[in-house]
């Protein structure tokens, strides 16, 4: 029997992001992306970030002037890396095509390498605020990702 030099990839198809998207090839890279975001390195000051947003709501957001761009939680994936790992069999074309959409409906947000302004390539953040509030309006929650106390009331309530 031969052994495979490394695991099994697995690819997730999640009927929330399907009903959010309205298309399977983008629930998959969504929630590829969402994966990425949990494995990152500042996940848990990501988290703290959007909750204080959301405190702060998008009324009281425009009266106070705040309009402060993310810091924590970016990623950088080739498109490349992004094919190999969601296992879709799509061109680069198509695979940015999609990335686009998800960040046209406001799921996903792009931005290039601030540090360098010579660096093209782009980096991207689930804006996870946005996330959770379409996919409420829709009757579902967001797994793993807890912004306030009603969610987690909510979670121990069940």
């Amino acid at each position: 029997m031969n052994k495979l030099p490394r695991p099994l990839k697995r690819v997730t198809v999640c009927e929330e992001l399907v009903e959010l998207t309205k298309d399977p090839t983008l629930a998959i890279i969504l929630n590829q992306f969402l994966l990425y975001t949990r494995s990152a390195k500042d996940f848990d000051k990501m988290i703290e970030e959007e909750s204080r947003i959301r405190v702060i709501g998008p009324i009281a957001e425009e009266m106070l002037d705040i309009n402060v761009s993310p810091r924590y939680g970016w990623i950088y994936k080739r498109v490349s890396d992004l094919l190999s790992d969601t296992m879709l069999n799509t061109s680069d074309t198509t695979m940015r095509r999609c990335i686009s959409t998800l960040v046209k409906n406001g799921w996903l947000e792009e931005r290039k390498n601030p540090f360098n302004k010579w660096d093209q390539s782009k980096q991207f953040r689930c804006n996870i605020s946005k996330l959770q509030q379409d996919l409420r309006a829709l009757g579902y929650p967001l797994d793993g990702f807890s912004l306030d106390k009603q969610d987690d009331k909510r979670k121990l309530a069940l």
